[in-house]
């Protein structure tokens, strides 16, 4: 018989109902939103100005969601829990509009200031976001009987040699035999690192259900954490293939070793 205590606090937060999601894909980017400011100059982009900065690119959003605007309109969302949103996108008059086949539908400017580039909703909401070469997800795989899309980012030739090395997939198992993994899917020279935890699904009279989640992270030494913020975990690195894990919470203190995939 498995000791609930035991049982670790999964981070995913799953989405009830359709409202729920689409509550997601409209309005979740305002986690580390910045306000405008008088401060800083803003400027509207010209149509020519957006098809430059987005057409064939990736916007990483400050809640490390990321949308994708294909050179033939088409538009892919992947927001912070790994829902994926698909439709189609325009510009046009100013404005970047989407139309996404759950039914979901928007039209926002696309505005620059000395913070950096933002779209601005119709309610006057601001969305920082950094434009990067276009996010190619990867054949999507199959890890902890979740599906996952996504796409591990080669790191830059001056990141040190320690923080590279977290870069990748770890998948394995916690000490009550839940499926675990997690992706690193970018780190930079600083240590911040960009994450998706995945968790399988568990039964009994506490069930888990499979599924993910994206925050940020940050490396020091051989440790990757979170901070507490999200999982509330500690990787250790125990050599180029093996990570030591240990997550706590009110309840317990849980143990897993994964390696690299």
């Amino acid at each position: 018989m498995i000791d609930k205590q035991r049982v670790p606090r999964t981070p995913v937060k799953e989405a009830s109902t359709w409202v729920r999601a689409r509550s997601i894909l409209l309005s979740s980017l305002s986690i580390g939103m910045l306000s405008l400011g008088s401060a800083h100059a803003q400027q509207t982009l010209t149509d020519p100005e957006i098809r430059d900065l987005l057409v064939g690119k990736s916007a990483l959003f400050a809640d490390y969601s990321v949308a994708t605007y294909g050179a033939d309109g088409s538009y892919n969302y992947v927001a912070v829990n790994n829902l994926n949103y698909r439709g189609r996108y325009t510009i046009s008059g100013g404005k970047l509009c989407l139309t996404i086949k759950q039914e979901a539908s928007r039209c926002d400017s696309v505005g620059k200031d000395g913070l950096g580039t933002y779209l601005l909703t119709s309610g006057g909401l601001p969305l920082r976001f950094t434009a990067r070469t276009a996010v190619v997800a990867q054949t999507t795989q199959t890890l902890c009987d979740a599906s996952i899309a996504y796409d591990v980012q080669p790191a830059a030739a001056s990141t040190p040699e320690n923080i590279r090395a977290f870069s990748g997939t770890w998948v394995g198992k916690w000490d009550n035999g839940l499926c675990g993994a997690l992706i690193v899917e970018s780190v930079k020279a600083d240590g911040a690192a960009s994450l998706i935890y995945v968790n399988g699904s568990y039964g009994g009279s506490n069930p888990i259900k499979a599924g993910s989640t994206r925050f940020a992270g940050r490396i020091a030494g051989d440790t990757l954490s979170d901070g507490g913020l999200v999982a509330n975990f500690k990787a250790t690195m125990r050599g180029p293939d093996r990570l030591s894990i240990t997550r706590a919470d009110t309840r317990a203190v849980t143990t897993a070793t994964f390696t690299r995939r």
